[in-house]
């Protein structure tokens, strides 16, 4: 399966799955609450922002015919040092062909994308009890909900992938790669290890007017909601009913419980009342 199937049963697998309801877990803080409820902002991080230094690791297959790595080596000097001549650049070409020495370019590519993406990270679940133990500052944060039809969803937040859960990275034949494809299926593939968190990602590529990453600007009515933790503390929980009726759309207030019968949460709505 070459990289452009592989991304086609990606986007496939991304309608089939679209769970319609998106969650984000966030420590007691104040001043995020304030961007996200009144300024209905979300905040795109780097790949490099990342706690797991195995997120986002790119594996190249470095085979090719020399005609091939020729193209490829030409076309990154095009890319990246294009004021030098066409005579200086054709015996950079050949020199890098004659001595096999192509990690300059895999790590200009790698840097670039790192530098020129934005990842927002949002889940299935709402009561998983490790998530808002990660995340939440130990269950003491909250839980934000997004939803909203995937056509509207992807069009006011950004196309939202399913992360892709495995033992061995994807590997790209450096060649012949579309290094756009490649990225996206790299920034949605992470470990097994991982797997617990049913993670979906949204992707964004920096363009000429904007950028992938930082903050981030969405329609309000894509906050539907807002969970509290087991150990919200009532001062932020205050804080946050006072910032909820600041705003022009109303949402959903629930708070996460401890189920009666396993461990587990269960979600009770507080406000508007079910």
């Amino acid at each position: 399966m070459n990289e452009q199937e592989r991304m086609d049963q990606i986007l496939a697998e991304s309608r089939a799955r679209y769970p319609g309801r998106f969650y984000r877990y966030q420590p007691p803080d104040t001043e995020r609450a304030k961007q996200i409820i009144l300024d209905n902002t979300l905040y795109f991080p780097k790949p490099t922002d990342f706690n797991d230094p195995f997120d986002c690791f790119i594996k190249f297959d470095e085979s090719g015919t020399p005609k091939e790595w020729k193209d490829k080596i030409n076309t990154l000097y095009k890319k990246y040092e294009p004021s030098i001549k066409k005579k200086e650049r054709e015996r950079l070409v050949a020199q890098h062909v004659i001595t096999k020495k192509y990690e300059k370019f895999k790590r200009i590519d790698r840097d670039q994308y790192a530098e020129d993406i934005g990842i927002l990270s949002l889940c299935e679940n709402n009561n998983n009890i490790l998530l808002w133990a990660h995340y939440a500052d130990k269950h003491r944060g909250i839980c934000y909900e997004f939803s909203g039809p995937r056509d509207h969803f992807i069009l006011g937040i950004g196309m939202v992938y399913p992360v892709q859960y495995c033992e061995n990275y994807p590997i790209y034949k450096y060649v012949k790669c579309d290094l756009k494809n490649a990225a996206i299926e790299l920034m949605i593939t992470k470990s097994l290890d991982w797997e617990y968190e049913k993670e979906w990602r949204v992707i964004r590529f920096s363009s000429k007017t904007s950028s992938g990453y930082g903050p981030m600007i969405f329609h309000p009515s894509f906050l539907t909601g807002i969970i509290f933790g087991l150990e919200t503390s009532f001062n932020f929980r205050d804080e946050i009913y006072r910032l909820t009726r600041r705003r022009e759309t109303k949402i959903n207030i629930s708070q996460a419980v401890r189920s009666d019968s396993q461990f587990g949460l269960d979600i009770i709505r507080l406000f508007p009342e079910p």
